[in-house]
């Protein structure tokens, strides 16, 4: 039944929370590629973590 109440597909909102999350460590990457900054595997691995913990709570 659809009654108007705002509904949330938690697998959808996964999604597009990692399709922004890519969005973003693209432009990072983007940003500090002309400055000749290339993150280690660490850095690489807590950026990514980062910017995906940014994103809103996928419940």
């Amino acid at each position: 039944m659809n009654n108007g109440a705002v509904t949330h597909d938690v697998g959808e909102q996964a999604t597009q929370t990692e399709q922004l999350a890519e969005k973003m460590l693209q432009q990072v990457y983007t940003l500090l590629g002309p400055r000749n900054i290339i993150p280690n595997a660490v850095q690489e691995q807590m950026l990514t973590s980062h910017v995906r913990a940014m994103g809103p709570p996928v419940n």
